[in-house]
Parts: structure tokens; C-alpha cells; sequence
């Protein structure tokens, strides 16, 4: 079974936000490798906002 995205290789974090990063390594194709650089964020139903994951404490109050 193939993969359902090609493989990366040497793989570093090029860059990040608040709703995405930036992954940055090597693809080989066919014997040849090309640089790639993918741009990821999650799914638009997945999205948490980080302030609302986390349930209330005392501290809020504070605010």
C-alpha cells in the first residue's frame, strides 16, 4: 500500500503561528531529491482555541 503523502525526509520546523506551521525537508522521486516545504494546519473542525482548552482555575479571576 502507498503512502497517503510522499515521505519527507530530514525534516525541521521552517516556521509557526497560531493555526499552522511550516515543515521543511527532502522528497525523493524516482532516485531524485527535491526540497519541499509543506505548509500544515489542523482540519477547520479540529480547531481548539488554545485560551478555551484548558478548563477555568481560581487564577482567571486575577485577570
Amino acid at each position: 500500500m502507498q503512502d497517503p503523502i510522499p515521505r519527507l525526509y530530514n525534516v525541521h520546523l521552517e516556521g509557526m503561528a497560531t493555526l499552522g506551521m511550516v515543515l521543511a525537508g527532502v522528497e525523493v522521486i524516482d532516485g531524485q531529491v527535491f526540497h519541499q516545504a509543506w505548509h500544515c494546519r489542523p482540519l477547520e473542525e479540529a480547531v481548539v482555541i488554545p485560551w478555551s482548552a484548558c478548563p477555568r482555575s481560581s487564577l482567571d479571576l486575577l485577570i
